[in-house]
């Protein structure tokens, strides 16, 4: 079941037991993990990828420009290695 949550700023987000699975999933990192990791610049350069294929589909704008009665998109880092290649 969906939980809500306030956030600073007035804005909600909806917590699904599954937001947390990449603290259980071996191999799974968080942001601070991927910095700590010894190829962290690998991970940087996929991310960079990531936003940049993003910016083609989705506007991207400052919370704080964002109008009381719009959402805004929630998203979360997860990392993991490659096992096999593409």
């Amino acid at each position: 079941m969906e939980q809500m949550h306030s956030v600073e700023g007035g804005t909600y987000n909806f917590i699904y037991p599954t937001a947390f699975q990449a603290h259980a999933e071996k191999g799974t990192l968080h942001y601070g993990e991927m910095l700590a990791a010894e190829d962290w610049k690998k991970f940087v350069k996929a991310m960079q990828k990531e936003v940049d294929w993003l910016k083609d589909i989705l506007e991207l704008v400052p919370q704080s420009s964002v109008p009381s009665n719009n959402n805004s998109l929630p998203a979360v880092w997860a990392f993991k290695w490659k096992r096999l290649l593409d």
